[in-house]
């Protein structure tokens, strides 16, 4: 278990003492094998995951998550999303192709079907498919918001993904992505949501007011509210009550 935070980074090793490493601020983590992929404020680390020692730089920039894909390294930043290969160490600005790819990058996870998931910070989530291909998923097909704060993968492939105005469940069915939207009105305690967990059948939101936690399957319906307006007042004057109200 690897432990990144704003002082060192920690790795677990059950009933071994842990190891400590004097690296920080320390902004996302991916381990893939012996490989150890550490994102800082500062640059974008290769380590090796058993003594931790750094083996490579891929770049000296600000990174705020990364994840190995496909024989490349994809890093965010707040300008944009990153590629680079090895060896060589060639970088390709895929924000410079790609207009989604230009906002800052919150998250990018490894999917089960051999895919990458990018969140963005106000384009949206974008798919990256096997073969490569771009699908973007916005507003337009039912998101709460086009700005991403957190993301989890299931092992079903069925993606959670927070925004600043709530909580996404995103299922893809065939041509058609099926968004189902969980806010305040659903139980949230908030709708930012910061960080996202599902674990079996239950799902852990959290939020700046706290931690909410909900069992996927039986989320309650939003509350609405039927206003009758039976009576208005100007400067203690009774008016009419019509359609203008």
């Amino acid at each position: 278990c690897y432990i990144g935070t704003d002082a060192f980074l920690l790795k677990l090793r059950g009933t071994q003492p842990p190891v400590f490493r004097s690296l920080f601020p320390i902004k996302d983590l991916d381990l893939l094998g012996d490989r150890l992929l550490v994102c800082t404020s500062y640059d974008a680390l290769l380590m090796k995951a058993g003594d931790m020692k750094v083996t490579d730089t891929l770049i000296h920039q600000r990174t705020t998550c990364g994840a190995f894909w496909n024989g490349y390294f994809y890093l965010g930043t707040i300008g944009g999303l990153i590629r680079v290969s090895l060896p060589g160490k060639k970088v390709e600005r895929l924000y410079e192709t790609f207009l989604p790819f230009r906002s800052r990058i919150v998250a990018l996870r490894r999917g089960f079907s051999n895919d990458l998931w990018v969140a963005t910070s106000g384009a949206g989530l974008v798919h990256i498919t096997p073969d490569n291909r771009y699908e973007v998923i916005t507003e337009k097909q039912g998101l709460t918001s086009d700005i991403c704060t957190s993301l989890f993968i299931e092992d079903n492939n069925q993606v959670w993904l927070g925004t600043n105005k709530g909580l996404n469940k995103i299922r893809q069915r065939q041509d058609t992505v099926d968004v189902s939207r969980f806010t305040v009105g659903n139980g949230l305690g908030a709708d930012f949501i910061s960080s996202v967990l599902v674990t079996d059948s239950t799902v852990y939101a959290g939020t700046p007011v706290g931690l909410t936690r909900f069992q996927k399957d039986h989320t309650t319906e939003p509350s609405i509210c039927v206003l009758q307006i039976l009576g208005v007042q100007q400067n203690g004057r009774q008016l009419p009550v019509d359609t203008v109200f």
